[in-house]
């Protein structure tokens, strides 16, 4: 039983092709060759871009953007108290800072802005032009592209299955 499983595994390693005779259409191929095709792939990708960017440019010139700044004074006294470091309204004489009555332990600032854009839509409609016809030109390079790739394929499908006809009308 060792020795045909043997014999078996030699058959397959020698005629690898042996019980494995599918031959795959011109369909597979063009599909193939489209999956893999980085230009394809690039322009896909530039159009999910532009996409995006029309997203990005629907929020700049429509939406409201809110900003926040704060800005916060610390005015600590050195050797207040018997600390090294302190904050406190009413410091000890002998303790060394700012003096109180100009910062009063610190500053504290906030500011919350909101810009509404009001008269964008001109800008907003020539920038959504301009993306939908960005778009139209990677789907036409991908269609170019497919088709050409298509194009290659085939001729080079029917030449190499020229040449097994030559081969088989040769033996």
């Amino acid at each position: 039983m060792q020795i045909l499983k043997n014999i078996f595994i030699v058959v397959l390693l020698v005629f690898p092709n042996f019980g494995f005779a599918q031959t795959k259409d011109l369909l597979f191929y063009q599909t193939l060759a489209a999956q893999n095709n980085a230009t394809i792939k690039e322009n896909k990708n530039l159009k999910q871009f532009n996409l995006l960017q029309k997203d990005l440019q629907i929020a700049q010139f429509k939406k409201p953007q809110i900003s926040v700044s704060a800005d916060y004074l610390l005015a600590p006294y050195f050797f207040n108290n018997n600390q090294f470091l302190s904050v406190s309204q009413n410091p000890e004489k002998k303790s060394f800072g700012y003096d109180n009555a100009i910062t009063n332990g610190g500053l504290y600032a906030a500011q919350l802005n909101a810009n509404l854009p009001l008269l964008n839509g001109g800008f907003l409609k020539s920038y959504n032009d301009l993306n939908n016809i960005q778009n139209q030109l990677a789907q036409n390079n991908i269609d170019q592209t497919v088709h050409d790739l298509f194009k290659m394929v085939s001729d080079q499908y029917v030449a190499v299955y020229q040449l097994q006809l030559q081969i088989n009308n040769q033996e």
